[in-house]
């Protein structure tokens, strides 16, 4: 396997700044790892003769490279629920991905569509490869994660924050609510308030129409690198000044955070 990302290694933060600026090159490389190109040019040269979602979960390799193009790499061995949610897909109201809370089911589901057109979409260039580009995000963000966790919750959320319709959606996100609760120093007991009242405060914190920006995307995403990095050792004594004074209750102006930001090369 690729060795590890090489912004992943550094303090979040600066991680944060190296991997937008040389995050394509670094994913370009990595997809040259022989694993990973193995497992594309394999669903490349089959995912076309599977017929049914029977046939796709009974062929792990193929099964786990669509998983993983939604995040769902974990339930490889889940091939019961994959095989229903496929079938079923999001026409009925009833059918499993409509039940399931997490987002991605109902994402798989949409994007293959077997309960509309079968294996059409299997048979379509254009489709077989969107799928082999998610599944190279998300074993690449993966990477990153071995070394660097918060550094690549920032960049999903970066990635899937802009999709958003509502804040709703944000809930039903694990990996983009957690980025939002501690960006926010939401409370763990902030979960166990009623959904409506939740969706209330978030849109009262931060309007979500916001997040259009790239700016204040990158602005929100820096935040929440600071503020998750109060137990990380290698940060340097300017970060570890923004993130003891976040850490004890106090609050930083932009000024006084871009600052201390600018200390280590980096732009709030």
């Amino acid at each position: 396997m690729t060795a590890p990302i090489g912004a992943s290694l550094l303090p979040s933060l600066a991680g944060w700044q190296v991997i937008n600026r040389t995050g394509a090159a670094d994913k370009a490389r990595f997809l040259k790892d022989p694993q990973i190109a193995r497992e594309i040019e394999n669903f490349k040269a089959n995912i076309g003769k599977i017929k049914t979602p029977a046939d796709l979960v009974k062929d792990r390799r193929l099964l786990a490279v669509a998983l993983e193009a939604f995040g769902l790499g974990a339930d490889v061995n889940a091939q019961g629920r994959i095989r229903k949610v496929l079938e079923e897909g999001m026409i009925d109201p009833k059918a499993l991905a409509n039940k399931l809370i997490d987002p991605r089911y109902k994402e798989m589901a949409e994007a293959f569509s077997f309960d509309i057109v079968g294996n059409l979409r299997l048979q379509d260039p254009k489709f077989v490869q969107s799928i082999v580009d998610k599944y190279a995000t998300n074993k690449f963000e993966g990477a990153v994660g071995d070394n660097n966790a918060d550094l690549r919750n920032a960049m999903y959320f970066q990635r899937k924050i802009g999709s958003a319709k509502t804040w709703y959606n944000v809930l039903a996100d694990k990996g983009m609510f957690a980025v939002v609760k501690t960006a926010l120093g939401l409370p763990d007991s902030f979960s166990q308030l009623d959904v409506d009242r939740q969706h209330d405060i978030l849109e009262s914190k931060v309007k979500l129409a916001s997040f259009k920006q790239l700016g204040q995307i990158d602005t929100f995403a820096k935040r929440y690198l600071a503020m998750s990095s109060t137990t990380q050792q290698t940060i340097t004594s300017p970060a570890i000044q923004i993130l003891n004074a976040m850490s004890s209750g106090s609050s930083l102006s932009s000024d006084t955070l871009g600052a201390l930001l600018g200390a280590q090369g980096l732009r709030y």
